[in-house]
């Protein structure tokens, strides 16, 4: 639900732990990305991409064509 109130706005690994997880949150940023592999798994679709990866930085959620 954090990506849908937040579309094409990118955001680092830290960002999302703290956003999402919580600012104590315990583990690493490695959560985030089995996370985001989950969540394309369940919204994947063969016309359109939805979590992209921004190199170097994070993810962005944004509904394209590829």
């Amino acid at each position: 639900s954090f990506f849908l109130r937040h579309p094409k706005q990118t955001f680092s690994r830290d960002q999302l732990l703290t956003n999402i997880w919580g600012y104590d949150y315990d583990g690493d940023s490695r959560a985030v990305d089995a996370t985001i592999k989950r969540l394309r798994q369940k919204i994947q679709h063969p016309k359109y991409s939805y979590i992209h990866t921004i190199r170097g930085f994070g993810y962005k959620f944004e509904v394209s064509h590829d």
